[in-house]
C-alpha cells in the first residue's frame, strides 16, 4: 500500500472517530452501528498498547468502510464549526487526539500535523466552554431557588447557547427543562411545556433516565396546576419508575412529595398525609432540608384545610417558614406565610390572618409567581367577605379570577366563580350568584371529567360539595319567591350533578368494556394484581395474630394497591374512554319520562351543613322543600338505630319512627296524594335507614289499635343512588330479560377456615346476629361462625325453581373458583348465604367469604375488586348477609360498597341488609321473598309482601322490624323476573295423589257396597 493511501486512510478513521462514529451511534441502533462499536473499541486497545503496526493494517482491512463513512468529509476539509456540533463524549474526544498524534508521528504529514493542532485547541476550547455553560446552569438554579425568574430565565438561555455550541445534548436537556419549570411558576405553561417536551426528548435519546424522570416531574407539575389530575399521576407514576431503577432517593422522595400534593387535591387527605410521610423520611436521612420543608409544609396545609387541627397545622407551617427563610427560598416562604394566615382565618382569627396573607401576596408580586399570587388573593378575599368588607372581597376574587384566565388555570377560576357567587348572594344581588356559582360547575365538572379512575374521580367531588349545597340553597331561596320559574326543576338537576356521578361513569365504562373482544395486557396484569390484594387481605383475616406479620402484610398490601392504581391511570387516561365515562345526568323531564309511573314518588335528598333539601318528583309535578336542623334529624337517626336490636324497646321505637316520619316526607307524601311506589334517594345518614319501618301515625293514636301502622304496609319502596343511575339501570334489565336463560344461582354456608359452632347446648336463637364480619384495627384473626340456617335456606330457595335452570352449591362446593368458572351471564338471579365482610377502612377489604380450600388459585374471599371483575348478565342479586349495604361513605358519591360493585359488575337490582343481621328469620324472609318472586310478582312487590308475611305470622318475635326490616332493595324494581317453576308433579306430590285416590276408591267402594247391599 502506497504511502499516500496510508495517510489518506488515516485522516479517514481520524475523522471516522472525531465526527461519523459519534454520530452514527447517537442516531440510534443501524446496520453498520455494530461495525462502528467494534472497529472503535479494537482501535482504543491496539492506540493504550502501543502497536502501531497492527493499526495500520486495522486501517487498510477496514478501507472500504471507513471511506463510505469519511470520504466526503476528507475531501471537503474540516469545519472547525462542524466539530462544535458534535456531543462527543470525554473518552471519545481523548482517543482521536491520541489517534492524530500517532498518525502525525508515524507519517510526518503536514496535513495531519495541522489537523492535530486545531483538532487540540478545538479540544481545550471546548472544556472551557462546557466549564463555563455548567457553571451558568448552576447559577441559573440558584436564582431559582431564590424565586428571581426573569434573571434565572436569562441564564439559562446563555448556558443553552453555549451547550448548544459545543453539542452538549444532555446540557441542553438541562437548560431547556430548567427554564421550564422557571416557566411553570411564572404561569406560562405553554412555554413550560414546549420547554419541558423538547427536554424530555434529547435525555431520551441520549439514554439518560435521570434527566427523563426530572422532565417528568416537572410535566407532572403543570397537569396538576392546570388541573389534569389523571396525566399528572399518571406522569408521576413514570417518574417514580425511574427513581426506583436508578436508586436516586431524592427524587424518589420528591415523587412521593408530589403525589401527595395531587391526591390532596383530589381529596384523599390520609393518602396524601402518607405520601408526605414517606417523603419526609427519606429527605431526613439525606440531609435535604429545603425538600423536606416543603413537605413538612405541605403536612400543615392537610391538617389546617382538611382537618380542621388548625394549632398543629401552624406548628408544622412555622417550622418550614424558618427552614425557607434561612435558605432565602422566596417562593416556599411566601406559600408558608399565606398557610399560616389561611390557618389563623379559617381558626376565626381572621385580622391576624390577613397580616399574615398580605405579606405572602407581596412575595408572590415580587417574585412574578402568578398561580400563588392568585391563591393568595383568593383566600384575602375570603377572610375581607368574613369581616365583613364586600366590596374589597369582590375586588380579590375578581382579580384572581383574572389571572386564573391568563394562566389557563381551572382550579383557580372555580373557586374565584364560587367565592364571586357567595358575595354576590351576602349582598343581595341574587341572578348574578346564581350565574357565578353556575359557572363554577361548570368549572369544576370540567375537571372531573380528566380524572380516569373512579375512586380518585368520588373523592375529588367530595370536599366540593359546598359549591352544590351553594346553588341548591340559592336557588330554594329563588324558588320561594318566585314558585313557577321553574327553580326547583334546577335545583334538582345540580342534585343530579353532583350525586354518584363516578358510579354513572363507571356503569357506562363497564358496558364498555363489556364489549371489548381482547383483554389487553394492562387489564390482564390489573386482574393478576386484584387477584393478589384479594390473597392478601385474606390473608390478613386468618392469619393477622401477630402484630410483625399484620404489619407486613398490610406494607404488602399498600404496595400492591400503589401498583394497582398505576396500571388504573394508564387504562383511564386514554381519550375514548374518558370521552365514554362522561355521561350527562338527566334532566327532570328524562326522569319523569324514564321512571315514574302514576302514583309512584320519587323522594331525593340533598344534605347541606344544617339543611336537608328535598324534591318529591311525581309522573307530572315536582315539589321542592327545605328541611331545617339536619344535625337533629341525622341524630335521631341514630337513637332510632340504637333501638331497633332491642326488641323490649317497642315505645321508644314506634315514637322515633313515627318522629322520622313526620320530619322527612310526611308533608310530601301529603302534598304529592301519593297512592303507588316510592323511590328514595338518600343522602348521608338516610342511607342507613329503612324507610319501610317508619311509622306514619303517632304513638297517641295507637292506644285503641295494637297494630302499629309502618310505612312499608302503604308502599313499595326501592333505593337508588341517584335518578340517573336507576335510568341507566332500568335500560339494563331491559337488556337482561333477553338474553339470560337460568334461574338461581346460589350459594350457601360456605365452609371457612376457623369457622366454628355458634353455640353448644342449644340451638341458636333468632337474637343471634351471626352473619357479619367487621373488620378492625385490633382484632386479630377472625373466626367464622357457622351459618345454622344458611343451608337450609338456599336448599328452600332451591325448590321453588325447575332443576334443570338452577344450580345450587353448598358447604364445601359453595367455592370462589365454582362462582368465577359459572356462566355467569346466564343466570336471572344470584343468592349469596354467607359471611359479609365489612372493612370501612379499606374499602377493597369488604367481599362474601366463600369455601376455604388448598387451592393456591383462588382464596375463598370474594373481594369488591373481583366482584366488579365478574361479568353478570343478572336480574337480581341477593346478599343474604349481614350490613352488606353499609360500606364507606363519601359525600356526593354515596356507600362504596358491596351493592354499588354488583351493579357495576352487571346486576340491575341488589337486595342488601343495613345492620347485623339473625341468621334463622333472614332465611325465612328470604324464602317468602323468593317464593313471592316465583309467582310473578315485581321485585319490589315480593320484597313487601315477604315483610308483611313475617309481620303477620303466628310467631310475634317476626313481627319487630329488627327481623324484616334491614334488607332493602336498591335499583330496578318495576319488572317481575320471567322465572319457570318446577313441575307441580314432583315424585312426592305424585306419590301423594295417588295415596288418596287409593284411600278415596276404598271410601267409595265401601259406601257403594253398602248402597247396594240389602237390608237385614
Amino acid at each position: 500500500m502506497r504511502k499516500s493511501s496510508i495517510l489518506n486512510l488515516s485522516v479517514a478513521i481520524l475523522l471516522a472517530h472525531v465526527i461519523v462514529f459519534p454520530a452514527v451511534l447517537l442516531a440510534g441502533p443501524g446496520t453498520e452501528s455494530g461495525f462502528h462499536d467494534e472497529l472503535y473499541t479494537e482501535a482504543k486497545e491496539l492506540i493504550d498498547r502501543g502497536d502501531t503496526t497492527r493499526l495500520i493494517e486495522l486501517i487498510s482491512e477496514n478501507q472500504h468502510s471507513i471511506y463510505r463513512l469519511a470520504l466526503e468529509l476528507v475531501e471537503s476539509g474540516i469545519e472547525e464549526e462542524l466539530i462544535g456540533e458534535l456531543q462527543l463524549g470525554r473518552q471519545q474526544v481523548e482517543l482521536s487526539l491520541r489517534l492524530a498524534k500517532m498518525y502525525s508521528k508515524v507519517f510526518d504529514d503536514e496535513r495531519l500535523q495541522n489537523l492535530c493542532q486545531k483538532y487540540s485547541r478545538w479540544s481545550a476550547k471546548k472544556k472551557a466552554n462546557k466549564l463555563k455553560a455548567d457553571s451558568l446552569v448552576a447559577q441559573a438554579v440558584n436564582l431559582y431557588w431564590k424565586s428571581e425568574y426573569e434573571d434565572a430565565l436569562s441564564t439559562c438561555w446563555k448556558a443553552l447557547g453555549i451547550h448548544t455550541e459545543l453539542g452538549d445534548r444532555k446540557g441542553m436537556a438541562a437548560d431547556l427543562g430548567l427554564a421550564g419549570l422557571v416557566h411553570t411558576y411564572l404561569g406560562q405553561y405553554r412555554s413550560a411545556l414546549e420547554h419541558l417536551r423538547r427536554a424530555l426528548n434529547l435525555d431520551r435519546g441520549i439514554g439518560y433516565l435521570s434527566g427523563e424522570g426530572n422532565d417528568l416531574n416537572n410535566i407532572a407539575i403543570i397537569y396538576m396546576w392546570t388541573g389534569d389530575y389523571g396525566q399528572a399521576l399518571a406522569t408521576l407514576e413514570r417518574f417514580l419508575e425511574i427513581t426506583q431503577a436508578t436508586g436516586e432517593k431524592a427524587n424518589e422522595a420528591t415523587a412521593l412529595g408530589n403525589f401527595g400534593v395531587i391526591y390532596q387535591y383530589i381529596g384523599q387527605y390520609h393518602r396524601a398525609l402518607d405520601y408526605y410521610s414517606q417523603a419526609v423520611e427519606i429527605q431526613r436521612t439525606l440531609g435535604l432540608k429545603r425538600q423536606e420543608a416543603i413537605n413538612f409544609s405541605n403536612i400543615g396545609i392537610v391538617h389546617f384545610h382538611n382537618l380542621a387541627q388548625y394549632s398543629d397545622a401552624i406548628e408544622f407551617l412555622s417550622q418550614a417558614l424558618a427552614t425557607f427563610d434561612g435558605l432565602g427560598d422566596k417562593s416556599s416562604a411566601g406559600k408558608a406565610l399565606l398557610d399560616i394566615g389561611s390557618a389563623y382565618a379559617k381558626s376565626g382569627k381572621h385580622e391576624k390572618g390577613l397580616q399574615y396573607i398580605k405579606r405572602a401576596l407581596s412575595i408572590f408580586r415580587d417574585i412574578g409567581n402568578r398561580y400563588y399570587e392568585a391563591s393568595a388573593l383568593l383566600w384575602a378575599g375570603w377572610t375581607r367577605k368574613c369581616l365583613g368588607d364586600l366590596d374589597s372581597a369582590l375586588t380579590s376574587f375578581w382579580a384572581a379570577f383574572r389571572i386564573g384566565l391568563e394562566l389557563d388555570s381551572p382550579e383557580i377560576i372555580w373557586q374565584a366563580q364560587q367565592d364571586i357567587g357567595d358575595t354576590y348572594e351576602r349582598q343581595g344581588h341574587l341572578e348574578k350568584a346564581l350565574r357565578s356559582y353556575a359557572d363554577a360547575v361548570e368549572t369544576l365538572e370540567g375537571l372531573r371529567i380528566e380524572i380516569g379512575v373512579e375512586e380518585l374521580k368520588a373523592s375529588f367531588i367530595s370536599n366540593k360539595i359546598e359549591l352544590y349545597e351553594s346553588v341548591i340553597r340559592l336557588l330554594y331561596e329563588l324558588h320561594q319567591k318566585q314558585p313557577y320559574k321553574g327553580y326547583d326543576a334546577l335545583g334538582f338537576s345540580y342534585s343530579e350533578r353532583c350525586r354518584s356521578r363516578s358510579f354513572l361513569d363507571h356503569l357506562v365504562e363497564s358496558a364498555w368494556n363489556a364489549a371489548q373482544e381482547n383483554e389487553t395486557d394492562l387489564m390482564t396484569q390489573e386482574k393478576e394484581l386484584i387477584k393478589k390484594i384479594s390473597a392478601l387481605h385474606f390473608r390478613l383475616l386468618h392469619r393477622g395474630k401477630e402484630k410483625t406479620e399484620r404489619e407486613n402484610i398490610k406494607g404488602e398490601l399498600q404496595k400492591a394497591e400503589s401498583l394497582l392504581q398505576s396500571i388504573r391511570l394508564k387504562r383511564g387516561i386514554r381519550p375514548t374512554l374518558i370521552n365514554l365515562t362522561s355521561p350527562r345526568p338527566l334532566t327532570l323531564e328524562e326522569i319523569q319520562q324514564n321512571i315514574t309511573d302514576e302514583g309512584d314518588l320519587i323522594l331525593e335528598y340533598f344534605l347541606g351543613e344544617n339543611r336537608i333539601y328535598l324534591w318529591a318528583i311525581s309522573k307530572s309535578d315536582i315539589r321542592f322543600y327545605q328541611l331545617d336542623d339536619a344535625n337533629e334529624i341525622m341524630n335521631a337517626i341514630l337513637f332510632y338505630q340504637s333501638f331497633m336490636d332491642d326488641t323490649s324497646k317497642m315505645i321508644p321505637l314506634i315514637k322515633m319512627g313515627f318522629h322520622l316520619y313526620q320530619r322527612l316526607l310526611a308533608r310530601a307524601i301529603s302534598e304529592s296524594k301519593v297512592s303507588g311506589d316510592l323511590i328514595v334517594i338518600p343522602d348521608g345518614k338516610l342511607f342507613y335507614l329503612p324507610f319501610e319501618a317508619l311509622v306514619t301515625k303517632s304513638p297517641g293514636q295507637l292506644e285503641k289499635n295494637l297494630e302499629i301502622p309502618y310505612l312499608i304496609q302503604s308502599h313499595n319502596i326501592t333505593y337508588a343512588p341517584s335518578a340517573s343511575v336507576l335510568v341507566h339501570l332500568m335500560k339494563r334489565t331491559q337488556q337482561t330479560v333477553e338474553t339470560a336463560s337460568l334461574d338461581l344461582l346460589a350459594f350457601g354456608d360456605p365452609m371457612s377456615k376457623g369457622e366454628f359452632a355458634l353455640s353448644t347446648g342449644r340451638e341458636p336463637s333468632r337474637t343471634d346476629s351471626v352473619r357479619a364480619i367487621e373488620v378492625g384495627p385490633t382484632t386479630y384473626p377472625y373466626q367464622f361462625p357457622r351459618l345454622n340456617f344458611a343451608q337450609w335456606e338456599v336448599d328452600r330457595i332451591g325448590r321453588l325453581f325447575k332443576n334443570s335452570r338452577r344450580r345450587l352449591f353448598l358447604r364445601e362446593d359453595a367455592r370462589e373458583d365454582v362462582l368465577k368458572a359459572s356462566d355467569t351471564i346466564s343466570y336471572k338471579i344470584i343468592h349469596f348465604a354467607a359471611h359479609g365482610v365489612l372493612n370501612e377502612m379499606i374499602p377493597s377489604g369488604s367481599g362474601i367469604l366463600l369455601s376455604f380450600d388448598d387451592d393456591p388459585a383462588e382464596d375463598g374471599f370474594l373481594s369488591l375488586r373481583e366482584i366488579a371483575d365478574l361479568y353478570l348478565n343478572t336480574d337480581l342479586v341477593v346478599l343474604s348477609a349481614c350490613e352488606t349495604g353499609l360500606g364507606q361513605y363519601v359525600r356526593g358519591e354515596g356507600i362504596l360498597g358491596l351493592s354499588r360493585t354488583f351493579m357495576y359488575a352487571g346486576a340491575p337490582s341488589v337486595v342488601v341488609s343495613l345492620w347485623k343481621v339473625n341468621d334463622q328469620s333472614t332465611a325465612e324472609l328470604m324464602e317468602r321473598f323468593c317464593r313471592r318472586l316465583v309467582s310473578g310478582e315485581k321485585k319490589n312487590q315480593a320484597l313487601r309482601l315477604a315483610k308483611l308475611d313475617m309481620m303477620a305470622s303466628t310467631d310475634p318475635e317476626l313481627h319487630h322490624p329488627f327481623h324484616w326490616a334491614p334488607f332493602v332493595l336498591i335499583g330496578e324494581s318495576k319488572s317481575p323476573i320471567q322465572i319457570e317453576g318446577p313441575s307441580p308433579f314432583t315424585p312426592q306430590v305424585i306419590l301423594l295423589i295417588l295415596g288418596i285416590t287409593v284411600v278415596s276408591s276404598l271410601f267409595a267402594g265401601t259406601a257403594i257396597r253398602q248402597h247396594r247391599s240389602p237390608k237385614p
